[in-house]
């Protein structure tokens, strides 16, 4: 089997999270890393805004509505604009394709793989979810530059009682990539500047359960090690502070998109 870092990373500067994931990418990209697959379980400690590589930031944001405290932030994915608060959960795959066998060069069969074992993680914890693949999208309210990732479902999407649940995007470079996703059972808070509309929790309101990182860090363990026949590690983030990680995260906070 393939080894594999697991990391559980609670409470991060956004910056910090932005920056980690694209240190990681590029330390897999250029094979300087012992592992071959990284898999990084994180939260927020303050709201945040990312938005697509590809995004024209001027119409994916109506800046009269921002904070100048807010971070904005380009991440390394591509897809569409994202609040992120303290509640959500987060996910980072970082991988050389290969470890997905004989289908790694499918974008399809890749997304295929990580969303039927985000379902499974879901399902597991009383979060009954289901992975959709329609013929036809069953919403499009525009286009990518101008709509929120959560208020806009596509082909293939992770749904729970109806409602968009999950929000994931992927970037390649050659044989590796990077998968970026958001996970909201926690609800989805409305952010009117990139037209974010508000998602009731998942729970019922008896039992009031409120989701966090520890809940999910065992069952994305052991499920992503089963369905990528992967060895994972779970190792401290203190372990990998270098001079390059720092840098990083530097570059992505000087290039914040700042307000107009």
């Amino acid at each position: 089997m393939n080894k594999g870092l697991f990391l559980v990373t609670p409470r991060l500067d956004p910056y910090v999270n932005m920056g980690m994931d694209e240190y990681f990418f590029g330390e897999i990209e250029k094979s300087e890393c012992e592992f071959i697959i990284i898999l990084r379980l994180y939260t927020w400690d303050r709201p945040a805004v990312t938005i697509g590589y590809n995004q024209d930031d001027c119409r994916a944001i109506n800046w009269e509505l921002v904070d100048e405290r807010l971070p904005i932030i380009r991440r390394i994915t591509g897809g569409r604009a994202i609040y992120h608060n303290e509640s959500e959960i987060t996910f980072s795959l970082i991988a050389d394709s290969r470890v997905f066998g004989a289908f790694g060069n499918a974008l399809s069969a890749v997304n295929s793989k990580i969303s039927e074992s985000v379902v499974e993680i879901l399902n597991y914890l009383g979060i009954k979810s289901s992975w959709i693949n329609r013929q036809t999208r069953i919403q499009n309210n525009g286009p990518i530059t101008a709509q929120s990732c959560f208020n806009s479902a596509t082909r293939f999407e992770i749904l729970s009682n109806g409602q968009k649940i999950v929000g994931g995007a992927q970037r390649r470079r050659g044989r590796f990539l990077i998968h970026q996703g958001s996970l909201k059972p926690n609800g989805v808070e409305a952010f009117p500047a990139i037209n974010q509309k508000p998602q009731s929790p998942i729970y019922d309101d008896i039992n009031q359960i409120r989701y966090g990182i520890g809940d999910f860090a065992v069952p994305f363990l052991n499920i992503f090690s089963s369905n990528l026949r992967i060895i994972f590690e779970k190792r401290a983030i203190e372990e990998f502070q270098t001079t390059g990680l720092n840098k990083m995260i530097e570059i992505i906070r000087n290039e914040s998109l700042r307000k107009r």
